[in-house]
């Protein structure tokens, strides 16, 4: 059995490691980013449609939503 009590790392490679370690999660959250702002156009984009094929249930809707008593 081998048993290692110290290792010396280069700093060179640790800020090297350090870096790809940063630009993987940068990468990641870019991913989810695009992600979300394509669902969100996707969304966006759907209710236009439904507001385009009935526009007048938006207004109905959102007269109905005035006209209540409750906030």
């Amino acid at each position: 059995m081998v048993e290692v009590r110290e290792v010396i790392v280069d700093p060179q490679l640790e800020v090297a490691i350090a870096r790809e370690a940063a630009a993987e999660r940068e990468k990641r959250a870019r991913v989810r980013l695009a992600e979300a702002e394509k669902l969100a156009a996707q969304l966006m984009l759907e209710a236009a449609q439904n507001l385009r094929s009935r526009p007048n249930r938006f207004a109905t809707s959102f007269h109905e939503h005035a006209l209540r008593d409750d906030p």
